[in-house]
């Protein structure tokens, strides 16, 4: 159903956004939209006041206007302070903008990239960056970019630690997911990404003074 939201009373503004709380219907966009005008009435709100608070809390930080997630922190703060609650406010606000930052760090190395694919260190950042954003996704996608920097350089170690660690990584999402397929697929990396460190640790001759890379990968690395 569309609404013509410039139309809707406070009141029937209100239960449009309790109709989606209770329906569990995200609608941040709209639910924006509808906080556009609600924001001068906000003193019109009543005792639901601060659920619709942190629900345009949310709303904010999936649509990226922070400016208005935080308001709702600050206001949420005042009545509450010091409340777990609002502290997992803080922690999903941090989130959020740390996770457009990386997004933006990522926009940046794949426009990089297409200038200059041949470039190992190049694939090796963004792999890095995928890796830090976390989530299947992106650790699929690091994966796939670590991959490619060792086929451009072999002897690249930072992009052999990253494809251990992210196909360390993926090996315990998928057998938590059942998918053997795709386990299989990543154990054969994780164990490539091992021998080669080691291989290469052996050519190097490093003493046995401390430990090598090699070593702490077998200590990091879950067994078939």
């Amino acid at each position: 159903m569309s609404y013509n939201y410039e139309d809707l009373s406070i009141g029937e503004i209100k239960d449009l956004l309790r109709q989606w709380r209770e329906s569990n219907e995200r609608r941040s966009k709209d639910v924006m939209e509808l906080w556009d005008f609600i924001l001068v009435d906000i003193h019109k709100l009543g005792n639901e006041k601060y659920v619709i608070l942190e629900q345009v809390l949310y709303a904010a930080l999936d649509t990226h206007r922070y400016n208005v997630s935080l308001m709702c922190i600050s206001i949420l703060s005042q009545e509450f302070p010091g409340s777990m609650r609002v502290m997992r406010y803080k922690a999903a606000q941090l989130e959020a903008e740390e996770k457009l930052e990386y997004g933006r760090a990522a926009f940046c190395a794949e426009e990089l990239l297409l200038h200059q694919p041949h470039n190992h260190l190049l694939q090796q950042r963004l792999a890095d960056i995928r890796y830090t954003m976390g989530g299947v996704e992106n650790m699929e996608l690091a994966k796939t970019y670590y991959c490619q920097a060792l086929k451009l350089n072999p002897d690249n170690m930072r992009a052999l630690l990253g494809l251990f660690l992210v196909t360390n990584n993926l090996l315990n999402h998928y057998k938590s997911a059942g998918n053997s397929s795709k386990r299989a697929e990543v154990w054969k990396l994780c164990q490539f990404a091992q021998s080669q460190t080691a291989k290469k640790q052996k050519e190097a001759r490093e003493t046995s003074a401390s430990p090598s890379l090699s070593n702490m990968m077998l200590a990091l690395a879950i067994t078939e």
